[in-house]
């Protein structure tokens, strides 16, 4: 995911803006037409692809569970019959607070007036200092996308692909697998508490939760990383509790090749449409 957001966007800090508030602006303007909701990370937002105004893709860059959880919370309303929530190997530990970029729960914040997650007081300290800057960026950014963006058919699709292919990296996908099964294990997997409060909410509603494991191609990254029965545990273990829950696997799907993605991670265009097809299929 951060090789995703190094690549795309650089290392600037508030560059997540414009994707923000144009995600929830849109959000805001379907509200109570929705009856399919994407959640979830870069993974999702890349690798589905949003169909008319009753679905729409709330995915965005480093979305934890939590956020998402709460997102839902937010756009929820008797038309909702579906929520797809993605689920990749760094989902149970992932969290806004305990991040790089803490930030990022400003925009929902300001914009949807969504709480803070639970964070220690330096944490809440720095997104504290940086509110003002971000307040006036979102201002700034939303007066820009109302006047550029048809928001009433904007539904959330991904509106860049990079043109690369997929290029293995082994240096880089060691290092990350590394780091990956160090934080797997020494993290705490809070995370996955809103996704069972969700899943529930959603039970309560009559209203279905499909987790979506997406595709990872890199095989180096996959060996090193967390055996997959483990790193996948706890949702089937939810799956297993909640009938309105299914689970749709495609972490080792062999029909994903190499010329589907434009990095270890990330779907391009031909890849999140085959994605997006079979998440259909199986809805």
């Amino acid at each position: 995911m951060r090789l995703f957001l190094k690549k795309l966007l650089g290392h600037k800090k508030f560059v997540f803006t414009e994707e923000y508030v144009r995600k929830i602006l849109g959000l805001q303007r379907h509200m109570g037409k929705i009856e399919t909701l994407v959640l979830g990370s870069s993974h999702i937002e890349v690798g589905f692809v949003p169909k008319g105004d009753k679905e729409y893709n709330c995915g965005t860059s480093s979305q934890d569970l939590y956020s998402g959880y709460r997102l839902y919370q937010y756009a929820n309303s008797k038309k909702l019959k579906n929520i797809i929530i993605s689920f990749s190997a760094f989902s149970p530990f992932n969290d806004f607070m305990g991040s790089p970029t803490p930030y990022l729960a400003a925009y929902l914040k300001i914009m949807c007036g969504i709480e803070y997650a639970d964070c220690t007081k330096k944490t809440l300290k720095k997104i504290k200092a940086d509110y003002k800057k971000i307040t006036r960026k979102i201002k700034r950014y939303t007066k820009r996308i109302e006047s550029q963006c048809d928001l009433d058919k904007y539904n959330g699709k991904f509106m860049f692909w990079p043109e690369t292919l997929y290029k293995q990296d082994e240096q880089l996908m060691s290092k990350y697998a590394v780091n990956d099964v160090h934080r797997f294990f020494t993290l705490k997997h809070n995370p996955i508490v809103y996704l069972s409060e969700l899943i529930r909410e959603a039970r309560d509603n009559n209203q279905k939760v499909y987790i979506v494991v997406t595709p990872i191609i890199d095989k180096l990254y996959k060996e090193l990383m967390v055996p997959e029965d483990m790193l996948f545990r706890e949702i089937y273990a939810l799956a297993k509790i909640y009938p309105n829950v299914k689970i749709l696997n495609y972490y080792n799907d062999k029909r994903f090749v190499e010329s589907d993605f434009y990095d270890w991670q990330h779907l391009n265009k031909k890849g999140a449409d085959k994605l997006t097809k079979l998440i259909r299929g199986n809805m």
